[in-house]
């Protein structure tokens, strides 16, 4: 599976792995080992995957005794002056879910997405992989990815926040940003009818995602950060 999953990556570069059974819980013997390990080898980037392998049980003490566990392991980074991404689940769906807060998906107690200080969920969003970021160092941002090979790449095309959610839309955006064009002319290329595309373009408008200068001229980019 470790080969599979890092064998090819380039042989310089310098990375230490240990499958499961071979790192110990915090409680049984993980927390000095880890001490110890981060003050040999310093390395820039710790990835625990996943959490549930590593971190002291609090589960059974509620929301203290998750928070303690999460705390342990940012204050031993901390100490190091060290970097650990830590990977958690998410949990299935739910139709009480806010769905303008994909952090609310995040697997177990609040406690777990409270100590952090940054929190990245990935999910896949109408066929696109999304991931959400925010947290007290980072912006807040959602970016969207392809896959390409092992490595995924940031979708940057004009339309990619709309695509999976309203692509007649993204399809407007993405001729828009070859040049403007006229509300005929975007009707013909992309085979939309002159009312719906109208309306499509109201909306877009007052997402501030594209503009004119007044009714009958082309429609351009906004200009606005779209992303």
């Amino acid at each position: 599976m470790l080969q599979g999953r890092f064998g090819w990556m380039s042989d310089q570069l310098n990375i230490r792995l240990f499958h499961e059974g071979q790192f110990p819980k915090m409680d049984a013997g993980g927390y000095d080992q880890l001490n110890r390990l981060l003050e040999r080898l310093s390395p820039p980037l710790t990835v625990i995957d996943t959490l549930a392998k590593v971190k002291r049980p609090g589960s059974e003490r509620g929301y203290e005794g998750e928070t303690e566990s999460m705390a342990e392991l940012k204050e031993l980074f901390a100490a190091h002056d060290l970097s650990c991404v830590c990977i958690h689940h998410t949990r299935k769906a739910s139709v009480h879910d806010n769905a303008e807060d994909p952090f609310d998906r995040i697997l177990g107690s609040t406690a777990l997405a409270a100590v952090p200080d940054n929190l990245m969920v990935l999910l896949s969003e109408g066929g696109q992989t999304v991931l959400h970021t925010k947290g007290r160092l980072v912006a807040s941002s959602v970016k969207r990815f392809r896959l390409n090979g092992h490595q995924f790449e940031i979708d940057g095309s004009a339309g990619a926040e709309l695509r999976g959610r309203a692509d007649r839309q993204a399809d407007i955006l993405e001729m828009l940003a070859v040049g403007p064009a006229t509300q005929v002319e975007m009707s013909a290329d992309l085979g939309i009818d002159t009312g719906n595309l109208s309306r499509m373009c109201r909306a877009l408008e007052a997402a501030k995602k594209i503009r004119r200068e007044r009714r009958g001229a082309p429609w351009e980019l906004s200009g606005e950060e779209l992303f």
